[in-house]
């Protein structure tokens, strides 16, 4: 295949995205949410069928999802799982919208079809523990939630759920995640 010359259109076209994206990233940062919206469908307009549309997709479900704006937000997961049926974020996505929808088992559906896709994903172990709560599967949801915290230690929102979970479940290693979920939390505020 020819190499791209530096000012050819395409090389261009995928610049301008790039720079579009960024713009968007930055607009959720600066918590201008709807123009991050439309920054992100502009850059997919501008990418399609480059191999980056996936996480664009993704981010905007995301960001949707945020807003309450569920429909959408399936609409954008779905569309990256035609281009790519093996992205483990859009999987990830739509088990939050099913627990969202009160879909425990579909949202334990999705979220394992996302660890079996990339294993070492902490934010798929821990929407599968989430979901296998909301399921009344605990002693699942704790093999789930320890699998996340041994990924992600720093995790706040795992080790408290962790904890909760083996506080109720009767397990003596309850306070160990509580005491860690409150040390993150401290850190997060400084003090």
């Amino acid at each position: 295949m020819p190499k791209e010359s530096a000012n050819s259109p395409g090389k261009a076209k995928r610049l301008a995205a790039g720079i579009i994206g960024l713009l968007a990233e930055a607009a959720i940062l600066d918590k201008e949410d709807e123009l991050a919206i439309a920054l992100f469908q502009e850059a997919i307009e501008l990418f399609a069928g480059d191999i980056t549309v996936p996480a664009m997709y993704c981010r905007l479900g995301d960001i949707l999802a945020r807003l309450s704006r569920f429909d959408e937000a399936e609409k954008a997961y779905l569309s990256i799982l035609v281009i790519d049926s093996d992205h483990a974020p859009a999987w990830v996505g739509l088990s939050k919208l099913s627990l969202i929808r009160g879909n425990a088992e579909e949202a334990v559906d999705h979220a394992t079809r996302a660890v079996s896709l990339i294993h070492v994903y902490p934010e798929a172990h821990l929407r599968l523990g989430e979901a296998l709560v909301a399921a009344n599967r605990e002693e699942d949801a704790g093999t789930a939630l320890e699998v996340c915290a041994m990924l992600a230690p720093g995790l706040y929102k795992c080790n408290e759920l962790l904890a909760k979970l083996k506080q109720q479940l009767g397990h003596g290693d309850a306070e160990i995640y509580a005491s860690r979920a409150k040390t993150i939390r401290l850190l997060k505020r400084g003090y």
